[in-house]
């Protein structure tokens, strides 16, 4: 892991303003009403249901229990699931904006060295890859961070080839257990503006701020999506995967760390 301050050139999420009002927290009570707030990004229904915590800990509360087939081929295979209602998009451009992923990785989940990622921050210019995403790759959990400062409609607009990506380790991939990233994002579309701040199991890690970096791509729109998606095969001996997750939480520049944490399943550090 890093032991220093990382001037990392961010990704961002242009989030602009709908219909849809955002409350200051929002994704904090869970998945019992899925249909109405969540999609499912899947082949089939199937690979994906409802299930109480899996440490048994947290009660009147539902997650995601996804799965994740290999289908033979080296093509995109991909269950994870998104926000429907509350509606991402209702973020503003700039400013300061919260998330929090949580994912369960189960015991017999099997190492190796092919990386599935679990959380991200897309953007609608599928072109370009996700300004934030999180993978499991051996026994870590990595960031891949991307960002790219060009105009879409000058003559050199940003492209896959040209947009700056940095990866590092985060944190172990603890198995059996519950595994919390909270993120608090400063978007700024002018350069040496931006500041990202990242919480792992509710404890800062000041290894991963990133100060006075431009952190969006300019015109578009962003989704976050928890769940599995792999870029081929998932390796070899290994023919599915599991994980259970919980709702995404959103928070916006009036909330701090504490109620973002308090909605993730992740004890505090203590316990």
């Amino acid at each position: 892991m890093l032991a220093h301050r990382y001037p990392l050139l961010l990704g961002a999420w242009c989030l602009a303003q709908s219909a849809h009002a955002m409350t200051p927290l929002e994704g904090n009570t869970g998945l019992a009403n899925f249909p109405a707030i969540y999609q499912l990004l899947a082949a089939d229904q199937g690979k994906m249901s409802l299930v109480s915590d899996p440490k048994g800990v947290i009660a009147n509360k539902k997650f995601a229990q996804l799965t994740l087939t290999d289908n033979g081929s080296n093509t995109f295979q991909q269950t994870a699931i998104t926000p429907l209602n509350p509606n991402p998009s209702s973020f503003i451009n700039d400013g300061r904006r919260w998330y929090g992923f949580s994912i369960f990785i189960p015991d017999d989940w099997v190492t190796n060295n092919v990386p599935v990622k679990i959380a991200e921050i897309d953007s609608s210019n599928s072109s370009l890859p996700p300004p934030v995403a999180f993978y499991i790759n051996n026994q870590d959990i990595q960031a891949v961070l991307s960002a790219n400062h060009r105009d879409p409609s000058s003559s050199d607009p940003p492209t896959a080839a040209n947009t700056q990506s940095r990866s590092f380790t985060l944190m172990p991939a603890t198995k059996g257990k519950w595994n919390c990233i909270t993120i608090r994002m400063d978007w700024n579309s002018a350069l040496r503006a931006g500041e990202m701040r990242v919480w792992v199991n509710r404890e800062a890690q000041d290894s991963y701020i990133a100060l006075r970096t431009h952190n969006t791509y300019q015109g578009v729109t962003y989704i976050p999506r928890v769940g599995m998606s792999v870029n081929g095969a998932l390796g070899a001996g290994v023919t599915q995967r599991k994980v259970v997750v919980d709702a995404i939480v959103l928070g916006d520049g009036s909330v701090w760390p504490d109620p973002i944490q308090a909605a993730q399943p992740c004890p505090t550090p203590a316990q």
